[in-house]
């Protein structure tokens, strides 16, 4: 007699839902615990930087870019909270005249001032490929933002005519840029709105109106001036890079022929001195 056959009616290893949701949910909470882990380990490291003394990271943020010190400030809310704090100025200020970076404007503090600098994204829409700086207006901001947010002095006359004012363009900052194919003065519309607001609020009362254009007109030529200390700085900083990158990529070309760069070095002068003597006989 034939023994009958025993069938296993038990799933086979690794294909029943739960032991495969039971493997999903195992690696799943491996790399939350491993994400947590190199997150805590790197504020960790960084908690150091919040029990260091104020004069000891005063001295380790001078080796710092004040883009990297920018960068930093964003890291955790801990190094927000100090190096946002007024009792940090000192600490932007040593970062800035380190690089040899011009004064911070008067109208910025130096946190505003490197991210005018250094930052990145429109200061309207937010997007973040966007590097075009207006240092005058102290924005950011993408090409339709800035069409969209500045005002041609024309537009404003126009306001302030159907006002019944006189608009003094002394009073608001503005950078030239092309708009439809023609170079003009722009301004930023908040800025217009908010002086004519003033303006009208003080109409009545000539003295405080006119204490109100000097200063106005005061802090439209500060602005202005450091504009071109700025610019100055931004262009030879961009040279230097670029010196920087091609002695770089020369030294790499020297390497991958087998030529060091202390023996280039060598020749040049050796060539400089013969070409010398050339000239001068």
């Amino acid at each position: 007699m034939s023994r009958p056959k025993v069938v296993d009616h038990r799933p086979p290893t690794g294909a029943s839902g739960s032991t495969i949701l039971g493997n999903s949910s195992s690696r799943k909470r491996a790399k939350t615990d491993s994400a947590m882990t190199r997150r805590s380990r790197k504020n960790g490291k960084l908690g150091l930087l919040l029990q260091m003394p104020i004069e000891i990271f005063t001295e380790v943020a001078c080796y710092m870019e004040l883009s990297d010190l920018l960068s930093l400030a964003r890291t955790s809310l801990g190094l927000r909270q100090i190096l946002m704090s007024k009792s940090s100025r000192r600490i932007w200020e040593a970062v800035r005249l380190t690089h040899g970076i011009p004064e911070c404007p008067m109208d910025l503090s130096e946190p505003q001032y490197a991210d005018l600098l250094f930052g990145k994204g429109c200061k309207f829409c937010l997007d973040a490929r966007v590097k075009k700086t207006y240092f005058a207006l102290r924005i950011r901001a993408c090409k339709t933002c800035f069409e969209e947010q500045t005002l041609e002095q024309k537009q404003i006359d126009k306001e302030f005519m159907d006002a019944k004012r006189v608009f003094d363009p002394t009073m608001i900052p503005w950078v030239e840029a092309i708009y439809r194919n023609h170079l003009s003065k722009r301004f930023l519309a908040s800025q217009v709105q908010k002086v004519m607001r003033k303006t009208e609020e003080l109409s009545e009362n000539p003295i405080e109106l006119q204490g109100y254009i000097t200063e106005r007109q005061n802090f439209t030529r500060d602005v202005l001036k450091s504009v071109g200390p700025i610019e100055k700085w931004i262009r030879n900083a961009y040279w230097d890079k670029a010196h920087k990158n091609y002695q770089i990529m020369e030294e790499r070309h020297l390497r991958d022929y087998g030529i060091s760069v202390s023996m280039a070095t060598t020749s040049t002068i050796a060539l400089t001195r013969k070409t010398g003597n050339g000239n001068n006989s």
